[in-house]
């Protein structure tokens, strides 16, 4: 008997909204989310159009898992070593069910052949016990990725409705529009089935797109972008950056728009909670996994002492873990340093932090870093920056 799920955000068609303190109750139930969201970001634009700036950070849940289960969601599957694995799936309108069916033959962390990572040995203990995808988790991941892409077609064409609203009421000549997300996703690299926050690229790449008045348009930047960022970035495209009312944490890349790329000369910090790879002990830092991000290297260090370091310009699928291999001992060194130096930096400390001149990537080697990664990787997701 399939339950029935209550209004919680992650039910697409029984969605709970607040809106200004206030509950709708079932106002909206029966609608697909996405439109209903794409629907409040059209009657904002036009309720504050002509009137003072305003700011609209609009956020899909889809394509994010939840409610409701639908006839074909793929059910749970064994796996090889004998556990069950289930594959939850976000929910989509009928009218969009099958469009990609064509497109989408296997799943993106999946080769055609079938294999995912041929040998984890090399890998922390956590990947290494995990067995190769069989068949039938093969065949249910490829519908877990159709499911996806069809619910990320809705939200593109709410984006486009968007537009059209802010070009209706006169508002899209003075607009600065970003896109972006706040993770990437595992299907099927090293072996993970689904999900995010270790960092490795398939969950530490997003998308950044960014359109408007002051910003370049049909050009690339490959100079780094974290989410810390964002803020400072539209301060200074606002004019406001002189005196916020708080200094931002991240970089403002507006230098990168103005001028072009200015090269990749600053660390960039990943940090997961992880706590599978925490110290059960009173005193660790709760941080199961804090990492450095080059544009040619990768180190991830684990708080129970596992490590990986990965030479993205020859390995962008992060197949070969270098972390304990003597010849790259110096590497290791230098990015340890610098993990010294940010993993626990506030404010201005991580705003001046810089690479030494042995990481540093001069703008074309950043272009090029990123073009090996986008042609050579196993699977993966979007790039770092497209602007």
């Amino acid at each position: 008997m399939r339950r029935t799920p209550r209004a919680t955000p992650y039910n697409f068609f029984k969605t709970a909204y607040n809106i200004n303190g206030v509950p709708t109750g079932a106002r909206f139930h029966g609608e697909y989310q996405t439109d209903t969201l794409g629907r409040f970001g059209r009657e904002l634009v036009g309720k504050y159009a002509g009137r003072k700036p305003f700011f609209l950070y609009l956020s899909f849940v889809a394509p994010h898992h939840g409610d409701p289960d639908e006839a074909d969601d793929p059910h749970p599957v064994q796996r090889a070593d004998g556990s069950w694995q289930e594959f939850p799936t976000t929910a989509r309108p009928d009218w969009v069910k099958g469009r990609f069916d064509h497109l989408i033959r296997h799943a993106p962390g999946v080769l055609p052949s079938g294999e995912t990572e041929a040998d984890a040995t090399d890998k922390p203990g956590y990947l290494q016990t995990r067995p190769e995808l069989t068949a039938a988790e093969r065949a249910a991941l490829v519908e877990v990725t159709r499911q996806r892409a069809e619910a990320i077609y809705v939200m593109d064409l709410q984006i486009g409705r968007l537009v059209q609203r802010l070009k209706q009421t006169g508002e899209w000549r003075d607009t600065i529009l970003m896109f972006t997300s706040d993770n990437g996703y595992f299907l099927g690299e090293h072996r993970i089935r689904q999900g995010k926050t270790t960092a490795h690229e398939p969950s530490l790449r997003v998308p950044f797109l960014m359109v408007g008045p002051g910003v370049p348009s049909g050009e690339q930047r490959f100079d780094p972008i974290t989410t810390v960022d964002i803020t400072a970035t539209l301060l200074d495209l606002a004019g406001a950056a002189a005196d916020p009312p708080a200094a931002p944490d991240g970089v403002s890349v507006v230098p990168s728009l103005d001028h072009g790329d200015q090269g990749w000369d600053r660390p960039v910090l990943n940090e997961a909670l992880l706590r599978f790879m925490t110290p059960s002990e009173p005193g660790f830092d709760e941080r199961g996994s804090i990492g450095i991000r080059t544009s040619r290297w990768s180190m991830i260090r684990y708080a129970n002492g596992a490590g990986e370091l990965y030479d993205l310009r020859t390995d962008p699928s992060q197949l070969t873990n270098l972390f304990r291999v003597k010849q790259y001992a110096d590497v290791r060194a230098a990015l340890t340093k610098v993990w010294w130096q940010v993993k626990d930096c506030q404010g201005a400390a991580c705003r001046t932090a810089v690479l030494p001149p042995s990481l540093r990537a001069t703008p074309e080697e950043a272009a090029d870093d990123y073009r090996t990664w986008a042609g050579g990787v196993r699977g993966g997701n979007s790039p770092v920056v497209t602007r």
